[in-house]
């Protein structure tokens, strides 16, 4: 199993053109799931630039489920 910033992947869920998307378990145990970016998009200035923009609007939601 890999882990990623304290999370630990169970298995894939689904994959597309940016990321793919894991099951993982959090650090409390909790159940989650990880948008994991494709690592060739690091060399692009243009995804890194949507994925930020993502990212930031991700961070303004605010729901019990997220």
């Amino acid at each position: 199993m890999q882990e990623v910033g304290g999370f630990v992947c169970e298995g894939e869920l689904g994959r597309g053109t940016t990321a793919s998307i894991q099951r993982a378990r959090g650090p409390n145990g909790e159940s989650v799931s990880l948008k994991i970016f494709h690592p060739n998009l690091l060399h692009n200035k243009l995804a890194l630039s949507r994925i930020r923009r993502e990212i930031a609007l991700t961070a303004t939601l605010s729901h019990p489920n997220i």
